[in-house]
């Protein structure tokens, strides 16, 4: 309902931005001493050398779009919600 309201560590948002002005935004899928992989909301693949980095911080809100059920009528919702409280076979 609230993507933002408690975002899970593996799926902090980053924001990095690179000397040259670029600006990568994704969840970090791979990180080592010598760059990291950043995945977009189109699942793209981003490896960014760390020398290419000039910052790199964790976004306040979620890569998840917001608003995401204001599509959903009444009973479509209610209809998702019944759905994700059933218990798994």
């Amino acid at each position: 309902v609230d993507p933002s309201a408690a975002v899970r560590s593996e799926y902090l948002t980053y924001v990095i931005r690179t000397p040259g002005g670029r600006t990568v935004r994704g969840v970090m899928e791979q990180e080592d001493t010598g760059a990291v992989t950043i995945v977009d909301s189109s699942f793209q693949k981003t490896r960014i050398a760390r020398s290419d980095i000039r910052s790199m911080e964790v976004a306040p809100e979620s890569l998840m779009p917001e608003d995401l059920l204001n599509a959903l009528n009444p009973q479509e919702l209610r209809d998702l919600f019944r759905y994700l409280q059933q218990e798994s076979p």
